[in-house]
């Protein structure tokens, strides 16, 4: 018996395959029609789409080879979106690092609030203009430049810089060697940066005298932290810092000016005081000190009265029961949450912070 129209549809809305990916595309804009005329086959798709806190695309089988599930996936997305589903159609940002030559389907603009594209590859078919690219550094390399030159670009650091760059406006060094670092450091103009986070390993960070424009650092296991405590470094932009396992006995004064900062998050390290000027951080929001060794109650903290989330030491010890009380008394907005293991986290999680 010949295929019909609607056993193509029944097919690609039940997740079954179709024998060849020729079919599905010839066959792409009439299912299309199909469904804006009964928008309910899309209710039918098993297992249904949904996205994770990271952003990344979850559900829909595999019926197909690599680098089409992830087109589909992308376009029955965008249906999604297309027909009522805000959860998409707003998502700032999409996490496909994971998937082999990405395709993007035409449909890819139905995603109104999508800002920012994670891939490890560069993707084949439409980015829409608006849309910031997170990618490796060795497929950006490869890249010609009128390509480089019609996108703005987060990098992950594996490979040295090309002859020119254009457009880098984040700079994930956490694998980098100090060598790579060092030589993208010199590449690239630091004045545009918004995203960072820091090689471990850097030795110096003038980087940090013309990054005015940060809006994330990262600088957790940072092996010499003392190179933070530099008083004439200013961030007046800064909304997320991350300084997890540095060996940190004191916040950097630099803090004090960043009042545009939401999270802060200082785990893992000897700090025992909190500086006076802490209370002046109004914008904050999140604050993670689990781990540190604070020994009485940091007032500091219940006098932010916009904080609505603090993560401690996983360990209920007397101190610690003493101070949340107080904390509970004086913001009954505060939700609090503990924290047993350290591990470190991408520049990409760390930055979509940014959106809550």
């Amino acid at each position: 018996m010949s295929k019909s129209i609607d056993q193509k549809i029944a097919k690609l809305i039940l997740g079954l395959r179709v024998r060849d990916n020729e079919t599905l595309l010839s066959n792409m804009e009439v299912i299309e029609k199909r469904i804006n005329k009964m928008p309910a086959l899309l209710d039918w798709m098993e297992p249904l789409l949904e996205l994770d806190d990271s952003f990344r695309i979850n559900g829909f089988s595999h019926s197909y080879s690599v680098e089409m599930t992830s087109m589909v996936r992308l376009w029955v997305l965008a249906l999604q979106a297309r027909f009522g589903n805000l959860t998409f159609r707003y998502a700032p940002a999409l996490d496909i690092h994971s998937w082999t030559n990405p395709i993007l389907p035409h449909n890819l603009n139905e995603l109104q609030g999508l800002r920012w594209l994670r891939c490890a590859s560069y993707p084949r078919g439409p980015v829409p203009d608006r849309v910031l690219l997170w990618i490796l550094a060795s497929a950006y390399t490869s890249l010609s430049d009128e390509i480089k030159k019609s996108h703005r670009w987060v990098l992950e650091l594996d490979c040295p810089p090309p002859p020119e760059v254009y457009n880098i406006v984040g700079v994930d060094g956490f694998d980098s060697s100090i060598d790579i670092w060092q030589s993208w450091s010199d590449a690239i103009s630091w004045e545009s940066v918004q995203f960072l986070r820091l090689c471990p390993r850097a030795r110096n960070l003038d980087v940090l005298q013309e990054a005015h424009s940060l809006k994330v650092l990262d600088c957790s296991t940072l092996e010499n932290q003392m190179l933070l405590q530099d008083p004439t470094l200013s961030f007046s932009e800064l909304m997320v810092l991350t300084m997890h396992q540095i060996g940190l006995t004191e916040i950097p004064r630099w803090v004090r000016s960043s009042i545009k900062l939401r999270r802060l998050q200082i785990g893992w390290n000897p700090l025992t005081v909190l500086p006076e000027w802490f209370d002046e951080l109004q914008n904050l929001t999140h604050l993670h000190c689990a781990h540190t060794q604070f020994k009485n109650f940091p007032v500091q903290i219940s006098n932010n009265s916009n904080l609505t989330n603090l993560i401690i030491r996983s360990d209920d010890s007397k101190n610690t029961r003493a101070w949340l009380t107080e904390v509970r008394e004086l913001n009954k907005n505060c939700t609090i949450g503990r924290e047993r293991s350290f591990y470190t986290k991408s520049l990409w999680n760390s930055a979509i912070q940014i959106f809550g």
